[in-house]
C-alpha cells in the first residue's frame, strides 16, 4: 500500500472539476458595507454597518482568501474588502472570482429571488460552465395559486409542474422552511389539501401567498415524486430564522424516503448541519439517499474538514457530493469550492497517513465526490 503521497493527493484534489449540485445564481449590483455584509448572513438583513457580519468564520475565511483575487494581500480590515471590490465594477468583481473556480457544471436553484439575480445564460459565462437548472416546488405552486386559484389549483398544478420541470435536471423542496420535514408517508388526501389552500388563499394578499404545513408540503413533495423522475432536494438544518432547527432533521423525510426508494426516486439532503450524522445514516441505510455538505462549508470555516470527516464516518462515498448553495456573491462560490478542496485534502491525508487506503483509492474517492456521483444521480 503506498502511504507517502500525501502532497500528491493535494494536488490531485486541488486539479479536479467540480460539480456543484446545488448553488444559486449571483448579483451584479455596487454593494455598501451593509448590503455585503447582510450577504454573509443566513437571516434578514441587518441594519447595522455590516461589518460585525465579518466577525465569524465565514467573514475570516473571506478576509483571508479573497483580497488575494483582487490583486490585494490577505487579512484586510472589513472596510477596505468593501472598498477593494467597489473600485472594480460587478462586472469585474463577477468575471475574477467565477474565473478562479474550476467548476465544470453548475445545477442552479431559480426559486428564491432570481428576479435580483443574473440569468442562467449570464451565469454560464461568469462560470465558464454548464448550467442546469433546479426548480423549487413551493415557488411554482405559488405562482399557480397566484394565477389560478384554489379551486382550479389541484387540476393546473401538475401539469404546470411537468412543464416548469421538462428541462431541470432536479426539483427542491423547502418544507424545512415551511414547517419542518415530516411529512406524509403518502400523498395526503386530496380534499385536506384542497381545504389547506381555501385557507391560504383566504389569508394571503392576492398574488402573493405563501405556501406552508405539513400537509401542502406533503403534497407537492408527493406530486413531484409520482409525476417527475427527477430527484428531489430537501434543505436540511440549519437556514434563515425561517426554519425551526429541531424540524429540519432529515431523520423525520424517513416515511417519505421509503416512498421515493419504492418509485424509484433519488432524495438529496442539502446542506445538512448539524445534522450532518443524521444525513449520513439515512445515505447509509437506504440506497436512494445523497448528501452534501454546501452551504455548512463556509460557514464552519476553520472546522469544515471535521465535519466532512465526520459526514464520511457512515455515508457511503459514492453518495456524497460537492455543492456551494452560494447566492448573490461570486465570492461565495469561489470560497465553497475552495473550503471543499482544501477539507477533502486534509481527510483523505490523513487517511493515507494513517495507512488507511492507497493513494488510488483516494484519488477515486475525491472523483466520486467531486463530480461522478452527481453526474451519475442527475443524468449529466
Amino acid at each position: 500500500m503506498n502511504v507517502a503521497r500525501g502532497s500528491d493527493i493535494a494536488d490531485y484534489v486541488s486539479s479536479i472539476p467540480l460539480i456543484d449540485n446545488h448553488c444559486h445564481s449571483v448579483k451584479l449590483s455596487m454593494l455598501t458595507q451593509l448590503e455585503f455584509g447582510n450577504f454573509l448572513r443566513e437571516s434578514p438583513p441587518r441594519k447595522d454597518d455590516g461589518e460585525s457580519a465579518f466577525y465569524s468564520m465565514i467573514g475570516m475565511t473571506l478576509l483571508k482568501r479573497c483580497p488575494e483575487v483582487l490583486g490585494a494581500s490577505r487579512f484586510v480590515e472589513p472596510w477596505e474588502y468593501v472598498e477593494l471590490r467597489r473600485s472594480f465594477s460587478p462586472y469585474e468583481v463577477a468575471t475574477k472570482f467565477m474565473n478562479s473556480l474550476d467548476v465544470s457544471v453548475h445545477l442552479v436553484d431559480t426559486g428564491f429571488n432570481a428576479g435580483d439575480l443574473v440569468s442562467l445564460e449570464e451565469f454560464a459565462h461568469f462560470g465558464r460552465s454548464t448550467v442546469y437548472e433546479v426548480v423549487r416546488l413551493e415557488a411554482i405552486a405559488e405562482e399557480t395559486l397566484a394565477k389560478h386559484g384554489a379551486e382550479v389549483f389541484l387540476d393546473a398544478f401538475p401539469d404546470v409542474l411537468r412543464s416548469r420541470a421538462s428541462k431541470a435536471v432536479g426539483v427542491k423542496c423547502i418544507a424545512a422552511y415551511r414547517g419542518g420535514l415530516e411529512l406524509t408517508a403518502d400523498m395526503p388526501d386530496l380534499d385536506l389539501v384542497h381545504e389547506e389552500l381555501q385557507r391560504l388563499e383566504a389569508s394571503g394578499k392576492p398574488h402573493k401567498i405563501k405556501v406552508y404545513g405539513k400537509v401542502i408540503e406533503s403534497y407537492l413533495a408527493h406530486l413531484a415524486l409520482e409525476t417527475l423522475t427527477l430527484p428531489i432536494q430537501f434543505h436540511v438544518g440549519f437556514g434563515d430564522p425561517d426554519v425551526q432547527i429541531d424540524r429540519g432533521n432529515p431523520s423525520y423525510l424517513t416515511p417519505f424516503i421509503r416512498r421515493a426508494s419504492e418509485l424509484g426516486r433519488g432524495v438529496v439532503l442539502l446542506h445538512c448541519y448539524p445534522y450532518h450524522r443524521e444525513a449520513a445514516y439515512l445515505a447509509h441505510a437506504f440506497e436512494n439517499v445523497y448528501l452534501d455538505l454546501g452551504l455548512t462549508m463556509n460557514y464552519v470555516g476553520s472546522r469544515s474538514a471535521d465535519v466532512l470527516r465526520e459526514t464520511l464516518e457512515l455515508a457511503p462515498f459514492v453518495r456524497v457530493m460537492y455543492s456551494s448553495d452560494a447566492y448573490g456573491l461570486a465570492e461565495l462560490h469561489f470560497l465553497g469550492q475552495l473550503m471543499f478542496r482544501e477539507s477533502l485534502t486534509q481527510v483523505l491525508q490523513g487517511w493515507i497517513a494513517e495507512s488507511l487506503c492507497s493513494f488510488p483509492y483516494a484519488k477515486k474517492v475525491a472523483d466520486l465526490i467531486g463530480s461522478q456521483n452527481a453526474q451519475r444521480l442527475y443524468a449529466l
